[in-house]
């Protein structure tokens, strides 16, 4: 059709809608005999069959609007619903609403659910609630579900027309004709005090209703109210009964509760098999839960099935098979070990603030040691900190050694030895075994034997060789004990402690607790300077002097024939030198001294 016919009737069909405005509205009021509805509507239907043998041009429509236009002007509301889809199609929204107003004026319910819909939704007109209101009220009145709902809808919503009493009283009159997903829904509202002050026996009431025409998910809401006691006098076999009914046609939840019925023995014979079989079937279906639990079951017994399980339910968000899997990760009991994965999972965890013991002390650890993640020591100080308020004892200890080494946070021994404390109250033989040294080191003997002791005892080298010193020093508390002393020495010792040797060493060189052995002696002294302990440097360089003086005091030849002893002492107090141990400083210039001479008579 041509552009200009299109304009030209357009125009022809607003003035007459104009001009007739006020003749249609004394129309609507007057009622027709069935006789002229008759006449009309077979004038409607033949237009529209016409329509339909046409081509449905432009032109066809035009010709066929034409048409509508006088019946629309005997207010016959099927002819101006016609004209209003038309207008729509052309995106005429004035014209269109202006008609379907007209019919949804007359009574005609199809106009005023459209009308409500299209204000509803913003569908061709402004999204206005207070007109979808106004058109959907008119309707549902009349007992259309539909509009009912939507009214539930447009009252529960935020905003101007909010009023959850009237939502709440559509939802009704929807429940009360037999949905059951409203009835479920309504129930859910009741239990929760949401949109309508708390009832447990309507929420009851509801769930029965729904439940009872087979609605799975109330089924299984009813089951819980039983299992639980919500609402209801707990009542086990119910709950058997509701649950088994969901569980049957798949319900997830319901299969879950019956494996808690089955392996507890409630409300039905316990029967272990039973219950795996249905916790199974609901893992099956993708209860995060249900495969969680499945998979913590049998980690002992399938360890690759239980992380299977455990995987499945951690991808779906739930974090306590995150958890779980990052624990197992972390410390290889069941799976294999793997840092990177331990991080990954026990972060995805804390994202949801599921932060249980030990994970953030493990998390510290990982970031500390960079254990499957890159090393951040400000990291490890934060998971560390966050650990210390659960009493993780691990994590008291670490964060101990990061204040004392100011390692991610500014050094600060007080704060350190407060955490190592805390830690080694606990029984965490590390930071027992850390205090010691540091008393120890500070010359507190009676701290330092109070905290060696416990790791002493089970094999700590270090705390054997403190505890050993304060025997053989008779400090701390402890009676001197030469024989204890070489005992704690001796054990310490066999694991590589230099210091320990160098103690047993001069226990066997005085005869301390041992019988003098001037050869185990020199064994052990040599063994720790060359491990690089000072004392035993110095000790080596004092028995190779001695050596030389002995050996070379009769003539100036025998000087040089043992001038390698004299060599060997300046190399040993050398060594101790550059470590910054000094104490040796004038033998070794009067040995270079002597060397010199040596050197420059020959």
């Amino acid at each position: 059709m041509e552009r200009n016919t299109m304009r030209r009737f357009l125009l022809v069909v607003n003035i007459i809608a104009l001009m007739f405005g006020v003749c249609v509205s004394s129309l609507s009021q007057s009622v027709k005999s069935e006789k002229e509805l008759a006449k009309l509507e077979n004038k409607y239907n033949k237009i529209v069959l016409d329509l339909q043998e046409s081509g449905k041009s432009d032109k066809d429509y035009l010709k066929a609007c034409k048409k509508m236009l006088k019946l629309s002007e005997e207010n016959y509301t099927p002819a101006q619903i016609f004209i209003g889809d038309y207008y729509l199609k052309k995106n005429d929204i004035q014209n269109y609403e202006y008609w379907y107003v007209k019919a949804a004026e007359n009574g005609d319910t199809t106009a005023q659910f459209e009308l409500g819909l299209n204000y509803y939704k913003g569908k061709g007109l402004n999204q206005n609630y207070a007109k979808a209101i106004q058109w959907f009220t008119k309707v549902a009145d009349g007992g259309n579900a539909d509009a009912q709902y939507y009214l539930w809808d447009c009252y529960s919503a935020e905003g101007t027309q909010r009023d959850t009493v009237k939502a709440i009283y559509w939802l009704t009159k929807v429940a009360e004709r037999g949905d059951t997903c409203v009835q479920r829904k309504l129930g859910d509202f009741y239990a929760k005090g949401q949109y309508a002050p708390q009832d447990s026996s309507k929420a009851i009431y509801w769930f029965t209703k729904s439940a009872e025409q087979g609605n799975v998910a109330a089924q299984s809401t009813l089951g819980n109210s039983y299992y639980f006691g919500k609402g209801v006098e707990q009542d086990y076999s119910k709950a058997v009964s509701y649950y088994t009914k969901a569980a049957e046609h798949g319900n997830a939840e319901a299969q879950l509760g019956l494996y808690c019925c089955y392996m507890e023995g409630k409300g039905v014979q316990r029967d272990s098999l039973q219950a795996v079989s249905w916790l199974t079937k609901s893992a099956e279906v993708g209860n995060s839960d249900a495969q969680c639990l499945l998979g913590a079951l049998i980690l002992f017994v399938d360890a690759q099935k239980a992380e299977y399980w455990l995987t499945r339910a951690a991808e779906q968000g739930n974090a306590f098979a995150q958890w779980q899997l990052g624990i197992e990760y972390y410390y290889g009991y069941n799976l294999p070990l793997d840092y990177s994965k331990t991080v990954h999972w026990l972060n995805k965890a804390a994202e949801q603030g599921f932060e249980f013991y030990p994970s953030q002390g493990i998390l510290g650890c990982c970031y500390y040691m960079g254990k499957g993640v890159e090393r951040d020591l400000s990291k490890a100080v934060y998971w560390f900190t966050n650990a210390v308020k659960d009493g993780d004892s691990e994590a008291q200890y670490f964060l101990g050694m990061c204040y004392f080494n100011g390692e991610g946070v500014k050094q600060d021994i007080s704060t350190a030895v407060y955490w190592l404390t805390k830690s080694a109250e606990q029984g965490y033989l590390d930071a027992q075994a850390e205090l010691a040294d540091i008393y120890y080191q500070e010359g507190n003997f009676s701290e330092a034997v109070k905290w060696a002791t416990n790791p002493a005892e089970v094999g700590y080298a270090n705390s054997q060789y403190i505890l050993g010193g304060s025997y053989l020093l008779g400090k701390g508390g402890v009676k001197q004990d030469y024989s204890k002393a070489v005992s704690l020495f001796s054990k310490s010792a066999e694991q590589g402690h230099v210091k320990a040797k160098s103690l047993l060493a001069f226990c066997y060189d005085q005869g301390k607790g041992v019988k003098k052995n001037k050869e185990k002696a020199f064994s052990l002294y040599l063994e720790a300077a060359n491990a690089g302990e000072v004392s035993a440097q110095n000790w080596m360089g004092d028995y190779m002097l001695d050596k030389y003086t002995t050996l070379s005091k009769n003539s100036v030849k025998n000087a040089v024939k043992y001038q390698n002893y004299l060599r060997k002492a300046c190399e040993w107090y050398e060594a101790a030198e550059k470590q910054g141990d000094r104490s040796r400083e004038d033998l070794l210039n009067s040995c270079r001294e002597t060397l010199y001479e040596i050197d420059t008579y020959y």
